[in-house]
Formats: C-alpha cells, sequence, structure tokens
C-alpha cells in the first residue's frame, strides 16, 4: 500500500465534504472505543450518510435511524478486527485500501460539484505530512476550539502544587459539605441513573445547537455503552446521583475522558468528579499516564475551567482546506 494511501487511512475519520454543509464548528466525540481503536461521532455521521445515500440510489428507506445502523456495524467492523489481531489472524487490508480510495474519489467528487474538501482535527504531525505528500495543495488554521486539553494522571489524582491549590480546595470543601458522599462505578445496571441525571441537567441549562449535538452523543454513548467497553463513574450523596463522568481508554499510555456533569450549583462537585473518576482510571489502568479531556468547543466557561488544570499539553490541531487551483 503507498505511502498516501497509509496516510490517508489514517485520516479517514476526519474527512468532512464541510463546505457542502456550510458548518465551521464541528462537536466530535469518542461515541464507542473497541480495544484500542476509538470510533469518532463523525465517523458514525459520515457513515449514515452513505447507509441513506445507498438507499435512495436502491429505492427503498428504513425506518431506523441510519446512525443507529451505522454505529452497529461499525462496532461490528471494530470487533471483528480486534478479534482477528487478538487471535493472531492475518487481516486483509484490502477493505480497508477500499474504502480509503473511496474517500479519495469523495473528496476529487466534491471538488468536481465545486464544493471545497476539508480535512477536520489536523494535528501538527499531520500537517506536516500533509504538506510533503501535496506541496502547497491545502491552506491550514489553527482551529483553537478543537484544542485538546491534555494532563498527567499524576495532577489530575493528586492536585500537587500551589498552581492547583485551588482545586484541592474545592475538593476539601465539597468533602467538609457532604460527608456521607460516595462514589458508585457505573454498571448497564445503574446507567440509568446517568440518564436521569443528565436529563434534568440539560433542563436547567440553555439550549443551543452544541449542546443538542452533545445530548445526541451522549444518548448513544449510553446506548452502547456496554459494547463499547467504557469506564464511568458516579457522585452521589443523600442518595442522589450529582455528578458523573465517562470515558475509554485510547492506547496504553492515553485515556479519553469523554464526558463529564456535574451540578454547578453544588459547590466543588465538578472537582471532585474529576479527581475520583482520575484516581478510578490510576487505579484500574496503572499504565495510563496521560488523560485526554478533550477540546472545550469554544465554550468560554468551558475553556476557563479546563484551562485552570493547567493542561501539560494543549494538542494544537488545524482545519486544512484544499486550495482553490
Amino acid at each position: 500500500m503507498s505511502k498516501k494511501i497509509l496516510f490517508c487511512a489514517a485520516l479517514v475519520l476526519a474527512i468532512f465534504a464541510g463546505a457542502a454543509q456550510k458548518r465551521q464548528v464541528m462537536l466530535d466525540r469518542v461515541v464507542a472505543v473497541v480495544g484500542g481503536s476509538s470510533i469518532l461521532w463523525s465517523e458514525v455521521d459520515e457513515y449514515a450518510g452513505e447507509l441513506v445515500e445507498q438507499r435512495r440510489q436502491q429505492g427503498y428507506t428504513s425506518d431506523r435511524d441510519p446512525h443507529d445502523e451505522a454505529l452497529e456495524q461499525l462496532l461490528m467492523q471494530k470487533l471483528l478486527f480486534n478479534q482477528a489481531l487478538i487471535d493472531s489472524v492475518d487481516v486483509s487490508y484490502s477493505g480497508i485500501a477500499q474504502r480509503v480510495e473511496a474517500h479519495l474519489q469523495a473528496l476529487i467528487d466534491a471538488k468536481a460539484r465545486g464544493e471545497k474538501p476539508v480535512l477536520r482535527g489536523v494535528t501538527e504531525d499531520k500537517k506536516a505530512l500533509l504538506e510533503e505528500l501535496y506541496p502547497g495543495k491545502f491552506s491550514f488554521t489553527a482551529y483553537r476550539d478543537s484544542f485538546d486539553y491534555i494532563y498527567t494522571v499524576e495532577e489530575l489524582t493528586e492536585l500537587h502544587g500551589k498552581k492547583l491549590q485551588a482545586k484541592r480546595n474545592h475538593c476539601n470543601r465539597f468533602e467538609q459539605d457532604h460527608p456521607d458522599f460516595k462514589t458508585e462505578i457505573v454498571t448497564p445496571e445503574n446507567l440509568q441513573r446517568c440518564r436521569d441525571m443528565v436529563s434534568k441537567w440539560y433542563e436547567v441549562h440553555e439550549w443551543n445547537e452544541q449542546i443538542e449535538q452533545e445530548k445526541t452523543a451522549i444518548a448513544r454513548a449510553f446506548d452502547h455503552f456496554e459494547a463499547s467497553h467504557m469506564d464511568g463513574l458516579m457522585l452521589i450523596d443523600a442518595g442522589e446521583v450529582i455528578a458523573f463522568s465517562m470515558g475509554a481508554r485510547m492506547n496504553e499510555l492515553y485515556y479519553d475522558v469523554c464526558f463529564e456533569k456535574a451540578y454547578s450549583a453544588i459547590n466543588g462537585a465538578y472537582a471532585m468528579i474529576n479527581r475520583e473518576f482520575s484516581r478510578m482510571i490510576a487505579e484500574k489502568y496503572p499504565e495510563v499516564q496521560f488523560l485526554n479531556r478533550e477540546d472545550d468547543m469554544g465554550s468560554e466557561g468551558l475553556r476557563r475551567a479546563k484551562e485552570s488544570y493547567q493542561p501539560t499539553v494543549l494538542l494544537e490541531k488545524y482545519v486544512a482546506d484544499w486550495k482553490e487551483n
């Protein structure tokens, strides 16, 4: 397989025909993890679009949500691939190559239709490689709203040092105000409690497009919690869930914290679920060294909160736009 095909395989989840939808902000989230491989919301959304178009061409419709079908099929593909690796079975890459070539053709077709191919979530190393493979073909714009906040496990579990003194104070205050609090690991049996909590959370927060997209992503994570091997932890006081966090392991060293919700009116709830979930991950996966708490979606409040934890790395990402000839 050529260098370009291999590179495009790495970027395949980030390819969008962006101009067709005229959206400048795209919320992306890990909605499932199988083994060490993640499935992104953008991948599910794109695959769902392919299913809809395929049915349109074949002249039939389905009562099922195409996103549900897309996620199920992607999960099955990942599960089979992961099991093949476990069983040391040789995996043919012909299907992968065909899918990559299809995406490349989609880029060409989009350009032919006058649409502007866009790659999102391009990291610094992939930016350099794009320049090497396609010199002068792309223009790159740093997209601050999509930068990932990465912390060491030790920092978030221990909250050492002057820079995190305020976080320790929040946790201490919470423990004083709620001496009987407890944590409980999320399981398929108690997952409904998280659903109920997040429903109440959305009731007191003003609606916007990002909130709606987040609601969809969380609902799908709940629906496929067990199949995607996610971890979760609830913070409970007086029998009520007041915060929860969910995530999934990315690889040996990195863990992705996908969702975190708490009642902001409860002093220290966010700081406590952050610390307790980090500690749970440190205990369950002692090899993990870094926690990726994802981006801030352009929310000023979320940005301040994530910056206040003093990230070890702020992972820059770019939007790569195909230049007009």
